[in-house]
């Protein structure tokens, strides 16, 4: 089931987003599937770096939804990526509380995730 939800949600990773924006994104992809999941907002303690506020998922069994922990914290691998096994990371503390919205309408998911081009 993990990977799975993996498979599905990794394809949006390369959205302009940041915590928020992509927190929802997969928020609304889980909710049309069906998968049973909380959205969070709170912070993330990592070594002395602390992140707040920050938007995240929780799935069951200790599994979290952050694709965007690294753009706050750097591209060091000991730095989750995705979903993954928040007790695989102990240095790692997320605090926060449960949120509820709805999902995207499906032109709002289209445009978060559109492709982002730069041009100087």
């Amino acid at each position: 089931m993990i990977e799975e939800i993996r498979k599905r949600l990794d394809v949006y990773d390369s959205s302009p987003t940041e915590c928020d924006g992509m927190t929802r994104i997969c928020s609304t992809i889980l909710t049309k599937e069906g998968i049973k999941h909380q959205p969070m907002l709170g912070s993330v303690v990592y070594q002395e770096k602390k992140i707040e506020p920050h938007f995240w998922i929780n799935l069951a069994n200790n599994y979290c939804i952050d694709y965007r922990l690294r753009m706050w914290l750097g591209k060091d691998s000991k730095i989750p990526h995705g979903v993954f096994n928040v007790k695989d990371f102990p240095r790692l503390k997320y605090q926060g509380n449960p949120i509820n919205w709805e999902p995207l309408t499906a032109e709002t998911l289209f445009i978060l995730t559109l492709p982002f081009t730069m041009t100087v």
